[in-house]
């Protein structure tokens, strides 16, 4: 209590003094706050990005000049690195990123090889927004602004990449047309274009065509591998050819093509197109089997352990004294 009392009087001495003080009303300036202008300033936008933005609204002066550098080829690369990414991600491509590169290769008339390949196989199924027919326009739209492109020349790649986009959106081709097309420019045809020309052939149910292509694969001793068997199959599957398509599994069994869920899709996908539809339940019926067969053979059954009772070999001595002690 004694020292409560001195405590209170020292305050009582103290509280007078604390009200003759005058109190600063004037806040001290913070370290954490930043100027204002720096908040308000707005970010330096490269080369590159500024002409993103304004939409590549160039003089013809401008276009030249760039041109003559590394800048537009870098703004190009970037934009198809873009496209690139989605595809390989996600497995689409934007219209929108695919217009915006077409229009920067018929601005600035520059565009290598590898891009033009990129350009060309993005025009088939990764265009997922667009109806088959639509991806066909633009293809066609797409070779004529590579076209006017100096100094561009296609190779085999390219002709197979627009063998694989025609496959993809269901659109015909000439075979001889093509072919006298790459005769032209002086490129040989490889194993891929005449793939390419089994598989379009049999999609249009032309196993005449896809036969004659087959055998001038076998005189240039090129090797046949499941997409052309996959080909053979959707063509005799769209002719009804019942026979045929089982003939083409045997070969793709004795072949040691593995028949899987892919092989047995085709089946019944092309069936389906066909309106087989007892044909479509038979597929997959034959692919579940497959499946279990398949599961059964990467998981073997264990044999059951003996029972602890009794070992391999011997008999079970108990049970056979009980039934004599019951008798």
């Amino acid at each position: 209590m004694a020292g409560l009392a001195r405590r209170g009087l020292v305050v009582g001495r103290l509280w007078p003094r604390l009200l003759r003080t005058p109190v600063s009303l004037t806040p001290r300036p913070a370290l954490y706050r930043l100027p204002i202008r720096l908040l308000s300033a707005a970010p330096r936008v490269s080369e590159p990005l500024a002409e993103e933005v304004v939409g590549l609204n160039l003089s013809e002066e401008e276009v030249e000049r760039r041109r003559g550098g590394t800048g537009w080829q870098e703004l190009l690369d970037k934009k198809l690195y873009k496209i690139d990414t989605e595809v390989r991600r996600v497995g689409r491509a934007s219209q929108w990123d695919l217009e915006d590169v077409m229009n920067t290769v018929d601005k600035g008339k520059l565009c290598s090889p590898n891009q033009a390949l990129l350009v060309l196989r993005c025009c088939g199924s990764v265009q997922v927004d667009l109806a088959p027919e639509e991806r066909t326009r633009l293809l066609a739209e797409y070779l004529a602004v590579l076209g006017r492109v100096p100094d561009l020349a296609f190779d085999v790649s390219h002709y197979n990449a627009i063998l694989k986009v025609h496959l993809e959106n269901g659109s015909s081709v000439s075979a001889s047309e093509f072919l006298g097309d790459m005769e032209a420019a002086g490129i040989s045809p490889n194993r891929v274009t005449f793939q390419h020309l089994v598989g379009l052939y049999c999609q249009a149910g032309n196993i005449a065509g896809a036969t004659t292509v087959l055998e001038h694969m076998k005189e240039q001793e090129m090797a046949i591998n499941e997409a052309v068997f996959l080909s053979l199959l959707t063509g005799h599957c769209l002719k009804l050819d019942h026979a045929s398509v089982a003939s083409t599994l045997e070969v793709m069994a004795a072949s040691g093509l593995l028949l899987g869920p892919e092989t047995y899709a085709v089946v019944a996908a092309s069936y389906g197109r066909a309106g087989a539809w007892d044909k479509v339940e038979e597929a997959l019926a034959q692919a579940k089997e497959a499946e279990q067969a398949a599961a059964g053979a990467a998981w073997p059954r264990r044999p059951a352990p003996p029972s602890p009772r009794s070992s391999p070999g011997s008999t079970d001595t108990s049970r056979s004294s009980g039934t004599c002690c019951r008798s």
